[in-house]
């Protein structure tokens, strides 16, 4: 089940699965269950937020343990948000692809997600590549000419799954059947750590060598 919920008992007849935040406002809250009832796929609840500037409203439906937001809600639990100092079109399409995959749009996620590796891998060289060139000129290079300018070549190799993983998801004919769109995640999840590592690693330089010079 989602960590994202929790069992909690109510005034309604049955155990009721309860959000702990709202997906409008991303608020951590306890939220007002407004409305129950039994649909044919299920138990459906409606939700309000509490929250004076939101108000929103919005419904769950429990299907056997299994539980659906509508409007659904972005997973960006295995994305530090730290990536978007670094890359914010990155995280933007992650998160949108994410959204999109989790509203059951597994047609057309794959392609998102192949669109936010690309960004993440092109921005990994404007701020740690040492090209000599542009953002711009990077911004411009062909996805596989920039994976191999990647200075490690487990980088490079992973870059490269993902990249290929990414074309299925684009392509009417598909390559790599043994693989589909949570291998391509988990690549881009790994790449995105890796980031987040270089750029941690620069800020814990930095102090050393202001604590020697001190």
């Amino acid at each position: 089940m989602d960590n994202s919920y929790k069992i909690i008992p109510t005034d309604l007849p049955i155990l009721t699965i309860i959000p702990e935040h709202c997906p409008f406002c991303n608020h951590d809250i306890s939220l007002n269950c407004v409305f129950s009832c039994q649909s044919k796929t299920g138990r459906v609840y409606v939700f309000l937020c509490p929250r004076t500037e939101c108000q929103a409203v919005f419904f769950t439906r429990w299907d056997n343990g299994k539980v659906m937001t509508y409007p659904a809600e972005a997973n960006m639990n295995e994305i530090s948000a730290k990536i978007a100092t670094i890359s914010p079109n990155f995280y933007e399409i992650y998160r949108q692809s994410n959204l999109a995959e989790n509203s059951g749009l597994n047609m057309i996620c794959g392609m998102g997600y192949r669109r936010a590796a690309e960004f993440l891998v092109k921005d990994y060289l404007v701020t740690f590549g040492n090209l000599g060139k542009s953002k711009e000129e990077i911004y411009k290079m062909s996805f596989s000419s920039a994976i191999h300018k990647l200075p490690d070549q487990q980088l490079i190799d992973i870059s490269k799954a993902s990249s290929w993983l990414g074309n299925d998801e684009t392509h009417t004919f598909k390559k790599w059947s043994d693989y589909d769109v949570q291998n391509l995640k988990s690549f881009i999840q790994s790449l995105a750590a890796y980031t987040v590592f270089k750029m941690n690693a620069g800020i814990a330089n930095q102090l050393i060598h202001s604590k020697d010079n001190q």
